[in-house]
């Protein structure tokens, strides 16, 4: 039922609304996704300078517009609805993981996910839908080993530093995660 809530939620306000929940923001997330479907790579426009043809795309993290880009490609629609697709898929997983982890504590916990401000944030296509979810796997699987579920092995630490570049790449701010996994 939260499934069927939140996609209608995120879609018909996205279809429905003048702006189409696109911010400066997801207009930098959907160009740059554009780019990487039509073989630039990370590669964006000048912006006008005689001496540049395309720049290295660098101002904003690329984990989020290559993640849109993956899933317009694999599903073959728009950037544009390939973005509301994946942050309904982030959103609920994130519902569901937590309700896996910590069973109904923590889809009461998960609530919070399902307020205005976090929906709103799942609505527009920003870069916070992804890095909220990679947020709640590090939390969950760092809970994981602290409590004793997973040993520490090689493989476990691969998922770690996988899971702490993943944050990074989706939020440059994921950097600070790396301090308190560290302890």
């Amino acid at each position: 039922m939260l499934f069927l809530l939140t996609t209608a939620n995120i879609l018909i306000l996205s279809y429905y609304t003048a702006n189409g929940y696109i911010s400066p923001d997801s207009a930098n997330y959907l160009g740059l996704a554009e780019r990487i479907l039509s073989g630039h790579g990370l590669f964006v426009p000048s912006d006008g300078r005689p001496e540049y043809f395309d720049v290295l795309f660098a101002m904003w993290p690329v984990g989020y517009p290559s993640l849109i880009a993956f899933f317009a490609w694999g599903l073959g629609i728009s950037t544009f609805l390939a973005s509301k697709i994946l942050n309904v898929v982030l959103l609920n997983l994130a519902v569901f993981l937590m309700y896996r982890a910590l069973g109904r504590p923590g889809l009461i916990a998960a609530g919070i996910l399902l307020t205005a401000g976090t929906l709103t944030n799942y609505t527009y296509t920003w870069s916070e839908a992804p890095f909220l979810i990679a947020l709640i796997i590090l939390c969950l699987y760092l809970a994981g080993i602290v409590n004793g579920k997973y040993i520490v092995t090689i493989s476990v630490t691969l998922i770690l530093v996988g899971l702490l570049i993943a944050v990074f790449l989706f939020r440059y701010i994921g950097l600070f995660a790396i301090a308190p996994t560290s302890l």
